[in-house]
């Protein structure tokens, strides 16, 4: 059933687990993680780019609605990393009503002036907004150790933040990053802690692709709600349609059968890493 991502991340909140945030591409990545919440009969959140939006646009977010509204669990589509007012404005106009702002590459009052009129935007239609402050990057490599921790999610600040913008989930940057971890993942467990001591809304953890089951537990004690994952599901996909193409006896249905189940098999094990059932 087509779900609003708030009433998604109230029964994470509630039942203390978080939600997963998948990010898709196509309609069979819909269908893979559709599967797996209802394998797990948990709810999910499905993902979609600006990027795709503005190269699909309609006929895909026409076919993971429709996914959404026949799923027997709650899902709800949202769209994440929109860096521009104009992106969130053609969400809007696509019927989407739960997006995240991304203000984090402009300075602090850019970044609450743009997450502001976004959520004044999508306050208009009852939806949905996450904001995130502090920036991550794709490694933390070639950064001096002042400049990496100037990227890192300031607890005090995101106190005045979520204050002053009213957003409804905080993405915050404490050592995540987007992409492979090329080394062992560093979470500041400290300053995470300090975060959710100071705001009143869910946390949201980007670059969930690859951390430990101890990490997503911790994580989750200090309130962080809503898992994204876009690597390792994305990387399922390719992997699994590169090694089918030898075979020439597979037609493309049957390839994009086998990159359904690949997809799906990551994503039923992040469902069970988020909900504790792993």
């Amino acid at each position: 059933m087509l779900a609003s991502t708030r009433d998604i991340i109230d029964i994470a909140e509630r039942e203390r687990f978080a939600v997963g945030a998948f990010n898709v591409y196509n309609l069979e990545g819909a269908v893979a993680v559709i599967r797996s919440s209802e394998l797990e009969s948990l709810p999910v959140i499905l993902q979609i780019s600006p990027t795709s939006l503005e190269s699909v646009g309609v006929p895909l977010v026409a076919s993971i609605v429709a996914l959404a509204q026949k799923s027997s669990l709650p899902t709800s589509v949202h769209v994440d990393h929109c860096g521009k007012q104009a992106e969130i404005d053609s969400a809007v106009s696509l019927g989407l009503r739960s997006i995240m702002a991304d203000g984090s590459r402009l300075s602090y009052q850019g970044n609450i002036d743009f997450t502001l009129e976004a959520v004044n935007k999508i306050r208009e239609f009852g939806g949905f907004t996450e904001g995130e402050l502090g920036r991550l990057t794709g490694t933390e490599d070639g950064l001096t150790i002042p400049e990496y921790e100037s990227l890192l999610t300031d607890p005090d600040q995101a106190a005045d933040y979520c204050r002053i913008t009213h957003i409804d989930a905080l993405a915050v940057c404490v050592g995540n990053i987007h992409g492979k971890y090329h080394e062992e993942p560093k979470l500041d467990f400290d300053r995470l802690s300090e975060i959710h001591s100071s705001v009143s809304v869910p946390l949201v953890l980007h670059g969930a692709s690859g951390l430990p089951e101890w990490m997503i537990s911790r994580a989750i004690d200090l309130g962080v709600r809503k898992f994204n994952v876009n690597t390792e599901v994305r990387g399922a996909f390719i992997s699994s349609v590169s090694s089918s193409l030898d075979n020439t006896d597979l037609d493309l249905g049957q390839i994009m059968d086998i990159s359904i189940d690949s997809m799906s098999q990551v994503v039923t094990s992040k469902i069970r890493q988020f909900s504790g059932r792993s």
